[in-house]
């Protein structure tokens, strides 16, 4: 018990009984571990990956579950737990639940289950850049509905360039509402970007970006709900969507340029830590004569990526968008040779960029 196991990669053991009261369990992995019966009462489960494992019996007790990832199938049948915490402070466990008393028999497994709520979308054109939009659009969502809950979230593909993006709410979140919203900021946000692109290849043309021109489209996406799916049309009124696949990584640069100022500008040691990475990541791509052009255009959109979102507060930012950019990253380099500047690179300060953006 109390043992330190952060990080550890516990995949499908066999812990049924064990004694892990207060044991430290930051990011580790128990996907499909057998934890019948276990004594958790204290532990640290934050980030811990806990898919398809069995909980059944298991005392959770004053345990930390802030982040951690778990699925339908990760059983709580019969568990004990009178009170669990939802956030790990500096000195100890915060935000207990419930907000005032203690779980009775049978409250904390549905309490689980109303955490796994969630709002489904089927997006198009979701490329790259749909990553950036989708966060984009979460963010404004959050910012005008209550009950959506920005840590949790994931993307599944379903065919090329469509995906279904699940977003975390409570259970009296209203899910028509932000569904509709996301949908809505996530067009706008790819016609965005679309049209900027036709003004950087295309400077002489008179381009009306629609930040200007029509901030509220109609858009009607694909709902899915349980089973059942229901199909829409795309409508965005009066308003043309350019791929953003045009943008070449040469315009790319210029974006990148000024986020990472701004990230200076913040002046915070973090800020100014995550600029000097970000830049020597941007010189490394430019540089890198192992890449080809759609490489380079790839992995700059990554580091655009990462520096807006390092430009938000750790409590703001989208870690999972954070993580996506920096696996395209380890995605790239580990299709070409050491001798890839961005490889040689990304290898020295993945660490140090990973501790900075709290992932």
């Amino acid at each position: 018990s109390g043992k330190d196991y952060t990080g550890a990669n516990l995949s499908g053991a066999n812990l049924k009984g064990a004694n892990l009261a207060g044991a430290i369990l930051i990011g580790a992995n128990l996907n499909g571990a057998d934890l019948t019966d276990a004594n958790l009462e204290g532990a640290n489960l934050s980030k811990a990956q806990v898919l398809d494992v069995d909980f059944s019996g298991a005392n959770l007790t004053e345990t930390c579950i802030e982040d951690w990832s778990i699925n339908s199938r990760t059983s709580f049948k019969d568990v004990t737990c009178k009170i669990i915490y939802i956030k790990q402070g500096k000195h100890g466990f915060l935000e207990p639940k419930p907000d005032s008393g203690e779980f009775q028999d049978g409250e904390f497994e549905q309490w689980i289950d109303e955490l796994q709520e969630t709002v489904d979308v089927l997006l198009h054109d979701f490329d790259f850049g749909g990553w950036k939009a989708l966060g984009t659009a979460i963010d404004k969502t959050a910012n005008k509905y209550q009950g959506i809950n920005k840590s949790r979230w994931k993307i599944e593909q379903k065919d090329e360039n469509i995906v279904l993006a699940q977003i975390g709410v409570s259970p009296t979140a209203d899910k028509p509402a932000i569904h509709q919203s996301i949908t809505n900021n996530y067009y706008n946000e790819l016609s965005i970007q679309g049209n900027k692109a036709n003004i950087l290849l295309n400077p002489s043309e008179k381009v009306e970006i629609m930040e200007n021109k029509n901030e509220n489209p109609t858009v009607s996406g694909d709902l899915v709900s349980g089973d059942k799916t229901t199909s829409g049309n795309v409508n965005l009124s009066g308003v043309n969507i350019t791929n953003s696949d045009h943008m070449s990584w040469v315009n790319l640069n210029g974006q990148i340029n000024n986020t990472i100022q701004q990230l200076q500008d913040i002046k915070t040691e973090k800020g100014e830590d995550l600029a000097t990475i970000l830049t020597a990541l941007q010189e490394s791509i430019n540089g890198d004569s192992v890449l080809s052009e759609a490489q380079k255009k790839e992995a700059l959109e990554a580091v655009e990526t990462i520096a807006e979102e390092g430009k938000k507060t750790s409590g703001e930012r989208l870690r999972k968008l954070c993580s996506m950019a920096l696996n395209a990253l380890k995605g790239l380099t580990a299709a070409v040779t050491d001798t890839s500047k961005l490889a040689t690179t990304l290898k020295t300060y993945l660490p140090t960029l990973t501790a900075l953006l709290d992932l």
